[in-house]
């Protein structure tokens, strides 16, 4: 993330309120744009659907494409992480040329996985064979998004990637409710969900340009020699624990969300889909409130981090004296604390404002006073899962894979066994009690590693390096 944030940061450095407002908006963008962009769409189209739907058939849209972005984000999370660590060897060791063949290979392998899982849970459900492609066109688009969006953050065209997703939640909105209006007026499926699968067409239609334009933007980046390889697979059995912590860290955020939909969920009309719109919309807009604390870790605090992180390795590497290295292992953890600590006052700042607007904020979106209690704790937990993430980013920098490892399946585990807790005993007025405390004591141990891990970082340094043989 660190090689397209200096790109931003030069718009920073204009210094000016409108030059600040960019930089920041762009980075939002580019730090969580599949995120904003189901937002934004679900949002929107909710304003503009509500003469044309009613509530059992908006229930079906908003319920496909919550199961989408949850199916999407479970088998990115298969992949993310090795494919990242993939990608961050080949730009380290000058191998640009295999970049892109390999985008290539995990395009179609994202696109495989979605149409599997896409097929399993999208039919049998009496909507059609027209409404299970459209679900699995749009989950096999989302997945892609992400896949793409592990290789544009080394890209440097950070004003384009921004533009990539307006433009594309622009025309999911304006061709979800244009086509949504068509259909309607011309059903023809026998069901009466024709204005749903026009939004699910139009939502399509921007997913797609955003794909194309991501993909875009990458082939204008890096050059190509080959057209698919799938040498990334490898990288799957050498870091097994980046594959799971990815894995767990994804299922932690969905976890208590499925099991309320198995537990305490209602069934939709159309399609017996088990959803629990309660939550589920609760937690969307929660965890909109860390975007500009991600963003500004993106743009401020892991560029600067980096630069530290690069001093320290060359201090080793060039075979620095043992005050030279102290002194730059001092600089970095003193750089990652007062980061961490910028990111803390600042998203603390946000959940406290958000916590004393609460009212206004859940009127502002129509949610039920029953939802109230929900949204307060999950602004916690919310606030929680971002240090988690964090924290687990910069044990990563210097590959302490078990100890990120350890703290997802906490984080994961917790979240269930806590939830499933607080929902049988303590009811519903606990729901999301059970993520917020998964998340506390993730962070609290994944802490206590990262204090024992960073406090012999010089040490851990040296002997993890491989020892060659002699002859």
């Amino acid at each position: 993330m660190a090689g397209i944030g200096f790109k931003i940061q030069k718009v920073l450095e204009r210094d000016s309120y409108f030059a600040a407002l960019q930089g920041y908006l762009l980075g939002s963008f580019v730090a969580a744009g599949p995120l904003l962009t189901v937002a934004l769409c679900i949002g929107m189209l909710s304003l503009l659907s509500q003469a044309r739907l009613t509530p059992d058939e908006f229930e079906l849209f908003q319920v496909t494409l919550v199961y989408v972005y949850a199916i999407s984000l479970l088998l990115i999370g298969l992949i993310q992480m090795p494919a990242t660590r993939y990608v961050a060897d080949c730009l380290f060791g000058d191998e640009n040329v295999k970049v892109l063949p390999n985008m290539l290979g995990m395009l179609l392998l994202g696109a495989a996985g979605s149409v599997l899982v896409g097929l399993f849970c999208f039919t049998g459900r009496g909507l059609g064979a027209l409404y299970v492609f459209r679900a699995v066109c749009l989950l096999v688009l989302v997945t892609d998004i992400w896949v793409a969006m592990i290789f544009i953050t080394a890209t440097r065209h950070f004003l384009a990637v921004a533009c990539t997703f307006l433009i594309g939640c622009a025309l999911s909105v304006g061709f979800g409710h244009v086509m949504g209006k068509a259909y309607a007026a011309s059903e023809t499926t026998g069901l009466n969900i024709g204005a749903v699968l026009g939004y699910l067409d139009g939502c399509a239609i921007g997913q797609a340009f955003i794909l194309m334009a991501l993909i875009a933007i990458i082939v204008r980046e890096f050059p190509c020699k080959g057209v698919v390889n799938f040498e990334f697979f490898g990288y799957f059995k050498r870091f097994p624990e980046l594959l799971a912590a990815g894995f767990l860290f994804n299922l932690g955020w969905w976890g208590d969300k499925i099991l309320l939909w198995l537990t305490m969920g209602e069934v939709t009309r159309f399609g017996q889909f088990k959803t629990f719109s309660y939550y589920d919309s609760v937690g969307l807009i929660a965890y909109l409130t860390v975007i500009p604390a991600l963003t500004v870790f993106f743009i401020r605090v892991e560029t600067s981090f980096y630069l530290r992180y690069r001093g320290f390795f060359r201090a080793v590497t060039n075979r620095g004296s043992l005050f030279d290295i102290d002194e730059a292992r001092d600089e970095l953890l003193q750089d990652l604390g007062n980061g961490i600590s910028r990111i803390f006052w600042l998203q603390l700042t946000v959940t406290t404002l958000c916590l004393i607007c609460s009212t206004p904020i859940m009127e502002f979106f129509h949610l039920n006073p029953i939802q109230w209690s929900m949204f307060r704790i999950s602004l916690i937990g919310a606030m929680l899962v971002l240090f988690v993430q964090l924290l687990m980013t910069a044990m990563l920098y210097f590959e302490f894979r078990m100890a990120a490892l350890t703290m997802t399946a906490v984080f994961c585990l917790g979240n269930i066994l806590f939830s499933w807790v607080a929902v049988t005993w303590g009811g519903f007025g606990y729901i999301g009690y059970g993520f917020t405390a998964a998340a506390l004591l993730s962070l609290a141990i994944g802490w206590i590693l990262a204090e024992k891990n960073f406090g012999r970082l010089v040490y851990l340094t040296f002997t993890s390096q491989p020892i060659p043989k002699v002859e």
